[in-house]
């Protein structure tokens, strides 16, 4: 890795190249949300960590325990306390991790829950309050492009379960009854008809001529 001065015009800023990415440290001290919107602002991101050399490097920028791209989604379908749901700000696939002996906890009570991540001076992750304020590292990609992680689901719009979030379909679609809706309700114009071996179907209405 490279270590260079950023901060030779004042603006706080400094950090080092590692992997064809740039790092940049904030001087300030912030939130995880208004640093995320300030690094996406300046043209970058939150810093994401891959691997155990790229987590390496970036504990050599900071000891502050800096704010990294890490949060909580409480939409997402893998979504539980206090482990469920983690991913990156970019949308890469969180296949590394190198969270903190028991981490993440949700410690704080749920008026200022622990949803965005944080190094710590040993260079492990850990679940930090809402209103917590730390300097934050900024990751500039300069060579490769972001990969985003697949989300699986449901890809069929016709389908009961389709998933406006899914990017490669698991094969889970599933699909109405004929004649129903998906609630299992008969579509307009047909009706319930229980037959006497108990089978239940929706048959149209007929009209007498």
């Amino acid at each position: 890795p490279n270590y260079i001065d950023l901060d030779s015009d004042g603006d706080g800023w400094h950090g080092g190249s590692y992997a064809g990415s740039n790092y940049y440290v904030s001087a300030g001290s912030y939130t995880w949300e208004e640093a995320n919107a300030l690094a996406n602002e300046a043209g970058g991101h939150l810093v994401t960590i891959n691997s155990a050399e790229e987590n390496a490097f970036v504990q050599t920028l900071s000891e502050d325990s800096p704010w990294i791209g890490l949060y909580q989604n409480t939409n997402s379908s893998s979504y539980s306390e206090p482990d469920g749901g983690w991913e990156w700000t970019t949308g890469e696939c969180l296949d590394y991790q190198n969270w903190s002996e028991g981490e993440p906890n949700e410690a704080s009570d749920l008026d200022n829950g622990e949803a965005y991540g944080h190094m710590t001076t040993f260079g492990t992750w850990n679940d930090w309050e809402t209103s917590a304020t730390a300097p934050f590292i900024m990751e500039i990609n300069c060579l490769e492009s972001i990969v985003l992680c697949a989300i699986p689901g449901c890809t069929d719009e016709s389908a009961c379960n389709f998933s406006v979030d899914a990017t490669e379909d698991d094969a889970s679609c599933t699909y109405a009854a004929e004649n129903t809706d998906c609630d299992g309700n008969c579509n307009d114009g047909y009706y319930y008809n229980i037959y006497l071996d108990g089978v239940v179907s929706c048959e149209p209405w007929t009209v007498c001529e």
